[in-house]
């Protein structure tokens, strides 16, 4: 048996489920972070903001996993939204990152702990609090068919996204979590310039540290 996912809405929002303790070990955690990234870039390819939380723990998913769902893991997760997830991204909570150091059941077969880390480090981000989300934008790369030129559409798409919620938007509230993601974006492209080969270009000959700050959001 390998790990599994379940959906289920819960009120107005939507709980995923993943087990983690299989026959196999393919790295259920690695798995749902890279899920759970491919699915914040689909919504905002759509318009749309995801906000959320992920935690470890027990959940009852019901006869034949049609629900309801509910459990100590839910019941943190809701928390920890409520508490701490006041910017659109999906926060990470510190137990899971504690618990996947010791609990070789979230690894890999034949991954070490160096390697599980490694993947967490190109997948989560840290804020000056220490709270951990999922990277999107700079782990994106990597994700796309076309890596570069389809992550510099992708880029592009989100600075207009962003962009347009800085004018549009007259509420205060929601203008501050259109500024965090201007931080972030433009933080993202900061990191891209200092980890890209100065003058480096694409197979069209354009240069990727042009291409990059034209992608740059202006304050």
């Amino acid at each position: 048996m390998i790990s599994e996912v379940y959906a289920a809405i819960v009120s107005d929002a939507i709980a995923r489920v993943r087990t983690m303790e299989t026959q196999y070990q393919a790295g259920p955690l690695v798995w749902e972070l890279i899920d759970l990234l491919h699915i914040r870039v689909e919504f905002l390819q759509s318009g749309n903001l995801v906000r959320g939380t992920l935690t470890i723990g027990h959940m009852h998913l019901g006869i034949g996993f049609e629900g309801p769902v509910f459990g100590p893991g839910l019941v943190q997760a809701y928390e920890m939204e409520e508490r701490e997830v006041v910017f659109p991204r999906i926060a990470v909570h510190e137990d899971v990152i504690e618990r996947h150091r010791r609990d070789r059941n979230l690894w890999r077969e034949g991954h070490d702990f160096e390697d599980e880390e490694r993947h967490l480090r190109n997948l989560l981000r840290q804020d000056d609090s220490g709270l951990h989300y999922i990277d999107y934008l700079r782990a994106s790369l990597s994700e796309f068919d076309a890596p570069y030129l389809d992550w510099l559409g992708f880029l592009q798409s989100h600075k207009e996204f962003v962009e347009a919620g800085l004018v549009n938007n007259p509420n205060a509230m929601v203008r501050r979590k259109f500024n965090w993601l201007r931080n972030y974006h433009n933080a993202a492209i900061d990191e891209a310039l200092s980890g890209f080969e100065q003058n480096a270009t694409l197979a069209d000959g354009l240069r990727l540290d042009e291409l990059l700050e034209a992608r740059r959001i202006e304050n």
